[in-house]
């Protein structure tokens, strides 16, 4: 499975990629929703796993995009503040609030995979 880390927090989605990784899948890692569109534009990914607070584009406007253009893409959204779990329309993607283990990411990836 080839999954699309979106992450503007370097130390987060390094860990995030490295989790997959081991776990066996493909990772491809950006820092910022606009080139997360661009690789999801040449294709081929199964998963896009993002943080929803990020500069620019959320991950929540991302996630909708995303919805809207690739429904075959699952959707995981990943954040470390409250304020970003309570959001409406966070009810429609799979979420897993920060800290997560690695047991947890990869649970959730590979749910969202199995849905897409």
């Amino acid at each position: 499975m080839r999954v699309l880390i979106i992450d503007d927090v370097h130390a987060a989605g390094d860990l995030a990629a490295e989790i997959l990784r081991d776990a066996g899948h493909e990772v491809e890692l950006c820092r910022s929703a606009n080139d997360g569109l661009a690789v999801l534009r040449a294709g081929g990914i199964d998963v896009v796993f993002s943080d929803i607070v990020m500069p620019g584009m959320s991950g929540l406007e991302l996630a909708l995009e995303i919805n809207a253009r690739w429904p075959q893409v699952g959707i995981v959204l990943t954040t470390g503040y409250a304020a970003g779990l309570s959001v409406p329309q966070t009810a429609i993607f799979d979420l897993l609030p920060k800290p997560y283990s690695y047991d947890q990411l990869v649970a959730k990836v590979q749910a969202a995979a199995k849905k897409s």
